[in-house]
């Protein structure tokens, strides 16, 4: 295996153009990553195993089967903001500063090439990673003792690319193979990524009255079937890859009654077999293989129940595939699935519909075509490019008549029960809104600031001791919650009281924190309306000490400043002592010869006489 990864850099032209390439890019990245903070916390899970032999030989094992596979796929959900770590395949005795992490942006141009088989990236191969690249919290780092890429907040506008961890000493290094791909599936509703069918039918059209919700499955399946009729999209098939569309389930409507709108969206996917043929390989281009062979290794696992045979075994990881598809944001296809208006009332398919599904020919990956990493595939001239063709979707407007509630019922209920609880729980449609929303400023470095639920004169004990029992859960509008401290020991936490709790507020803390409580009707249920919501502002404090970072520095820079005057100090005295001994020696000449001047004067008067 290690003589094909080496075959796979080219001959030594392409080497040297390699090594030039390399050495340019590296000399144009400005700003380095610099490393983590809390790096301890972060490395604990990836540190190396062990520095011993056998340590060393689990390591390159390990990198060898991962440089086989070479493709690693990390699906993250398109709304996913929270961190992504990559890891850098480095084995005990390598230093960390040999390795610098690649970036390849997606885009229009291809980035991979096969050359006689092998597998390898058109050159120069990405660009170094550099702060300059990034901004605010999306800055990657790296954890010093592993190397590891740490993404602090996932971006998809920014993060969305294949990066690897390059050996910059040894072009042929082993884990210059070693390729992960972290892309997501853009929704359907993505700006530029849909249009609406140019021919709606009639009875589509305009807001539809219906007395209840359930009457609007009617109306979405002749959505459903005009957007099957219409003609804006068109199939493409080959041997080997095509593209086709399908009717993706709705999600049901948030209220229960009055106006809203749906869509219904016919969803473009492309379509691989899971195995092909010899004739079929030999007849496809290199490229069109290796995006083929790319798709496979990338989706099989959504598709690993086939192969099962236990009919039990095989639904239930079926619906666990689709469980991690959906989550994901796509809806996972197969030969033979049925369409539904909605997913809650997905059919189940009898033992003859599974029969025909696990047929060798009806084994295929359905893979969405806004799936990021296909923007740089263009296929062949029978196909366009994937990432360039546009879902289809029908608006449609409903209005459903709320229920009007009898007052003299209500009063009739409380002389029943006496109970208000009781009867806020029996009424139909009630929920307790008591919505607020309030702003509150912290200063940078506030140790212990706490958010309550309610205000402080609230008598209502909540408790979120309990994980099974939580009667307060904090969000922020990204969808991240939060949970009570563990062993990790979360900067921001909620306590026992379930209020939330800042151990030390920083500047990325800013922004909208929001509480809900349980639905009274359903208490396994949370309301679908904040009970309160906060506005948290982030002053920068008027005294801010300096990092012990800075100390070090300034005490360096001091150090520095006052050896250079000793030296110089030094240096001027010596040359003092140098012209007063000079000077000392010119006065003592000029007095020996003023005085031999004298005595010679003196002796001549006396000579005279």
């Amino acid at each position: 295996m290690s003589q094909a990864l080496h075959h796979s850099c080219g001959n030594a032209h392409i080497s040297a153009a390699y090594s030039l390439l390399l050495i340019a890019s590296i000399g144009a990245a400005r700003q380095p990553l610099q490393l983590c903070e809390g790096e301890a916390l972060l490395a604990t899970s990836s540190s190396n195993d062990a520095t011993s032999s056998s340590g060393l030989a689990t390591c390159t094992t390990q990198r060898e089967e991962e440089a086989a596979l070479r493709h690693h796929l990390m699906l993250q959900r398109p709304n996913y903001n929270q961190k992504v770590t990559l890891k850098c395949p480095i084995c005990p005795g390598e230093s960390t500063s040999s390795f610098v992490w690649y970036f390849l942006p997606r885009g229009t141009s291809a980035i991979f090439t096969s050359i006689s088989g092998y597998v390898s990236f058109i050159q120069p191969g990405g660009m170094p990673l550099s702060r300059d690249q990034f901004s605010g919290g999306a800055i990657p780092c790296l954890i010093n003792s592993t190397n590891e890429l740490f993404i602090p907040n996932f971006n998809r506008d920014l993060h969305v690319g294949t990066y690897y961890c390059r050996n910059v000493e040894d072009s042929r290094h082993i884990a210059n193979w070693i390729w992960y791909h972290l892309d997501v599936v853009l929704p359907p509703e993505t700006e530029g990524l849909t249009e609406v069918i140019q021919s709606i039918p009639v009875s589509l059209q305009g807001v539809h009255k219906v007395p209840h919700l359930k009457d609007m499955d009617v109306i979405m399946e002749n959505a459903g079937a005009a957007l099957k009729a219409a003609g804006d999209f068109k199939d493409y098939s080959t041997s080997l890859i095509s593209i086709t569309s399908r009717l993706i389930p709705t999600v049901k409507p948030m209220q229960t009654c009055g106006t809203f709108n749906l869509k219904r969206f016919r969803r473009c996917y492309v379509t691989i077999p899971r195995v092909i043929a010899t004739d079929a390989r030999s007849s496809v281009s290199s490229e069109m293989l290796l995006t083929y062979e790319l798709l496979r290794t990338t989706f099989a696992s959504f598709y690993t129940w086939m192969d099962e045979e236990d009919p039990v075994t095989r639904r239930k990881q079926r619906e666990a595939a689709e469980m991690r598809a959906s989550e994901l944001g796509f809806e996972l296809f197969y030969e033979g699935k049925k369409d539904v208006v909605r997913k809650e009332e997905m059919k189940v398919e009898t033992e003859e519909d599974f029969s025909k599904m696990i047929r060798e020919e009806n084994k295929r990956y359905y893979i969405p075509c806004h799936f990021t990493y296909l923007e740089h595939v263009n296929l062949t001239k029978e196909l366009p490019r994937p990432f360039g063709m546009r879902n289809l979707h029908v608006n449609l407007s409903f209005e459903v008549p709320c229920p009007e509630i009898d007052y003299m019922d209500i009063v009739n209920l409380v002389l029943a029960t006496k109970d208000t609880q009781a009867m806020k729980r029996e009424l139909l449609g009630y929920e307790e809104k008591r919505f607020m929303k309030l702003q509150k400023v912290a200063i940078e470095g506030s140790m212990n600031f706490d958010l309550l639920c309610g205000t402080e004169i609230d008598t209502i004990t909540y408790n979120c001791s309990d994980l099974t029992n939580f009667t307060i859960l904090w969000k922020q509008p990204k969808g991240m919650t939060y949970m009570p401290r563990t062993f990790l020991n979360e900067r921001v936490f909620v306590t026992s009281k379930c209020s939330l709790r800042f151990a030390r507020v920083r500047r990325i803390d800013e922004g909208v924190y929001s509480c809900y409580k349980r639905d009274i009707r359903l208490p396994n249920q949370w309301q679908s309306e904040a009970f309160v919501s906060f506005r948290l502002k982030i002053e920068e404090s008027s005294i801010k000490f300096p990092a012990v970072g800075d100390v070090f520095l300034g005490l360096l820079l001091l150090s520095i400043w006052a050896a250079l005057l000793i030296f110089v100090w030094v240096i001027l005295s010596i040359w003092s002592l140098e012209v007063n001994r000079t000077a000392i020696v010119q006065a003592g000449e000029r007095m020996r010869r003023r005085d031999r001047t004298v005595r010679e004067g003196v002796k001549y008067r006396q000579s005279c006489y």
